[in-house]
């Protein structure tokens, strides 16, 4: 059967993206958001006007 393959899987992802998740957390507290605006030069959303 391949439900040993399939669990043995399935842990194995679930280690690789919460090791890729926690680098990325990491990496954001250390360095801080990089590219956001300050409050007062962000422009208000277009509307969309369905064109």
């Amino acid at each position: 059967m391949l439900y040993p393959l399939y669990i043995f899987s399935f842990i194995l992802s679930t280690i690789r993206y919460n090791d890729i998740a926690l680098f990325g957390l990491t990496v954001t507290e250390k360095d801080g958001p990089t590219n956001v605006a300050p409050p007062s030069t962000q422009k208000e959303p277009s509307t969309y006007l369905g064109l």
